[in-house]
């Protein structure tokens, strides 16, 4: 019989064996080392876990009004290219697909600043704008403080060696193309605690908001709720409302006009009651048809208003809370104990590396 000896000419087979024993047996001899390593990770994670701030979480849904404007021969071809009928028909440049940039972005965030909120502090109620609090009223985490710990070092020592420099007026009005530094950082502090999603095939528009106080979370929930639906209506109307100020113009034009012709021809019949003069009841005639054709532009500038008025509240879109805001009674995050789980867990395993690495 054949006998196949050199399959592994190179000794591969062997170099391939890890004596995995040798290993476990060093880490059981240096378990003190890993228990010391696990317990300082331990310890670490519950001081991360105690100081990091909680954040309570306030989740709804809306369910906005869509402007179809027809293109319903379109729609078999739109479900077959997996887009949204509805998007193909509507006209508007803000539709629920653009939601949650608008929610994102700097100028609706500088918006709602001056939202007032109210939260309880040492069992006082404070009542202040959403600037302020988020500027002045946020605690800070450990890890975070020690982080930035350098960056405030060195904005203290800019401060010291430049003091001519021209200070941050908060109370003025706010820019939103030129933000100050405690505005652009408060800007984006209230933009990172906004989470705003849309689902593709119904148009619902999920927002959360997640705050330090449970109960200025749902404020500020609230606030940008009625604020994005503001700037929807806004954005809708505006063309419409800009029709009902024109008509009002000329409303008001030709109802001054219209009683001007009426007080003119009223003026002529008071002055040649009895006359017999031609002249007289020609200019009578004249006067006549004048006021008529007044009242007849005036009439029909009448139903335009009242038509351009109609629209608007035609224009209206409507919005339904799915899910409305509520104050949270529990925290979203952070989970202290997956915290010292995990840091206990990455202990371990440093532990093990350190011991592995200083016997090699």
């Amino acid at each position: 019989m054949k006998e196949y000896v050199d399959d592994y000419p190179y000794g591969g087979d062997e170099n391939l064996n890890i004596d995995f024993s040798k290993y476990i047996h060093l880490l059981k001899e240096n378990k003190k080392t890993i228990i010391l390593w696990t317990i300082v990770a331990f310890f670490i994670g519950v001081v991360i876990a105690l100081t990091t701030p909680r954040k309570y979480s306030v989740l709804t849904k809306l369910a906005p009004e869509l402007s179809n404007n027809a293109v319903n021969r379109l729609a078999s071809l739109s479900q077959l290219a997996g887009l949204n009928a509805t998007m193909l028909g509507s006209t508007d440049a803000v539709y629920p697909m653009v939601y949650p940039d608008i929610v994102g972005s700097t100028e609706f965030i500088v918006d709602i600043f001056d939202t007032p909120v109210s939260f309880t502090r040492k069992k006082e109620s404070i009542d202040t704008t959403l600037y302020e609090y988020v500027l002045n009223n946020q605690k800070h985490s450990a890890i975070g403080t020690v982080l930035s710990s350098p960056m405030l070092l060195i904005s203290w020592l800019k401060g010291k060696l430049s003091p001519d420099e021209e200070e941050e007026d908060v109370g003025s009005e706010i820019d939103p193309f030129h933000l100050t530094r405690d505005q652009f950082k408060v800007a984006k502090t209230i933009g990172n605690s906004i989470e705003a999603t849309i689902d593709k095939k119904t148009m619902v528009v999920t927002i959360i908001v997640s705050m330090q106080d449970p109960l200025v979370a749902a404020q500020v929930s609230e606030a940008i709720n009625v604020h994005l639906q503001e700037y929807v209506v806004r954005y809708r109307t505006e063309k419409s409302k800009n029709d009902v100020d024109y008509y009002e113009k000329l409303y008001e034009q030709a109802q001054s006009e219209y009683i001007a012709s009426q007080n003119r021809y009223a003026r002529h019949v008071d002055l040649n009651q009895g006359s017999v003069s031609q002249r007289a009841k020609v200019e009578e005639n004249r006067l006549h048809n004048e006021a008529n054709l007044k009242y007849q532009l005036y009439n029909n500038i009448a139903l335009q208003l009242q038509n351009a008025k109609a629209k608007v509240q035609q224009e209206t879109p409507a919005f339904v809370q799915i899910i409305p805001p509520t104050v949270p009674l529990r925290a979203s995050k952070p989970s202290r104990k997956t915290i010292v789980l995990l840091l206990t867990l990455i202990g371990f395993c440093v532990g093990c590396g350190y011991v592995l690495a200083k016997k090699k």
